[in-house]
């Protein structure tokens, strides 16, 4: 029979630069492809076939290279490191070939390419672009998406918790296996609470925390994220610059200190005079008139994750 039409090619794995040769096809066409549809030659057409849910992977030429054919439906394949292509996509290097009028992908999904998992930017499951193939002007229209995001918290959060919860959503057509993470401040790594839906709490070191979430699905494929957490874990630095400790002093008294934060930065001062209420100021700061004898003056610096310090002075008005 030189006709091959209408069949359905289904959850086969072709790996390492092995070739399966859909008749008739030639050697030439066919060698170092994963999988061929050759309906070139008299009496060869190859028209109305399905392929679905095969995994093509590692040929040294196209993935799946189609010649002469049309009517041929490819969908929810996975096709990696054919035609040395990488993760990342170049246009020089292209995973499939089709010089005919076929479809690639179905009504909802196409097939998920190595070098064109993302991005997904409303995360349901779809490349926001198509997959240009090799020959003529045919596209995987509804490339699949492998995708992670991280909801919360905010990528550059600065922190005062140690144990931060973070947490997002895993893509993949295929059905996620698990999610891990990995903290590169800490070189400690886990697995998230979840799947699609994922969370974790995790331990940050002082200072910039880079953390990795990486998402395996249940074929294999990876996508991974990152966010940047900075814990501020310590106060600021305060002093009281004027009066002195014990000073003697006249009422009302100037009070005038310096305050930093190399975290997150200062929030505001508050002060309190012989422990009435708190007050948010600035320096310098004048009390109201105060009477004879002694007094304690106490400043709060606050920095922007509620870390505080705290300095004290005590006087003496000599009124």
């Amino acid at each position: 029979e030189y006709r091959s039409k209408n069949n359905l090619i289904s959850n086969n794995t072709i790996i390492n630069n092995g070739f399966v040769l859909f008749v008739p096809g030639y050697p030439n066409n066919g060698a170092g492809n994963g999988l061929v549809i050759d309906g070139s030659g008299e009496y060869n057409a190859c028209d109305g076939n399905t392929i679905s849910n095969n995994t093509i992977e590692g040929s040294n030429f196209y993935g799946i290279r189609i010649l002469s054919s049309s009517g041929n439906l490819m969908f929810g394949n996975i096709l990696r490191g054919n035609n040395n292509t990488t993760s990342a996509f170049d246009p020089t290097w292209v995973q499939a070939y089709d010089d005919g009028s076929n479809l690639w992908n179905a009504t909802d999904h196409g097939n998920l390419w190595g070098d064109w998992a993302s991005p997904d930017a409303n995360g349901d499951g779809i490349v926001d672009e198509a997959y240009l193939i090799d020959g003529g002007t045919n596209q995987d229209h509804l490339p699949l998406a492998v995708s992670m995001s991280i909801l919360s918290p905010a990528d550059g959060l600065v922190t005062g918790d140690a144990n931060m919860g973070i947490s997002g959503i895993a893509v993949s057509y295929f059905g996620v296996a698990q999610v891990t993470w990995y903290n590169a401040a800490t070189d400690v790594s886990g697995t998230c609470i979840g799947a699609e839906d994922w969370n974790a709490t995790i331990a940050l070191a002082e200072g910039e925390n880079l953390i990795t979430v990486t998402m395996t699905d249940l074929s294999g494929n990876q996508a991974n994220t990152t966010i940047t957490l900075v814990l501020d874990a310590t106060p600021p630095t305060l002093e009281i610059t004027s009066p002195a400790e014990g000073a003697i002093t006249g009422s009302p008294v100037t009070v005038t200190w310096t305050g930093s934060d190399d975290g997150s930065g200062i929030s505001h001062y508050n002060i309190s005079v012989d422990g009435g209420a708190w007050m948010a100021v600035a320096s310098p700061y004048v009390t109201g008139a105060l009477a004879q004898g002694e007094h304690v003056i106490i400043v709060q610096a606050f920095d922007l994750v509620g870390n505080v310090a705290i300095a004290t002075v005590n006087i003496t008005v000599d009124a």
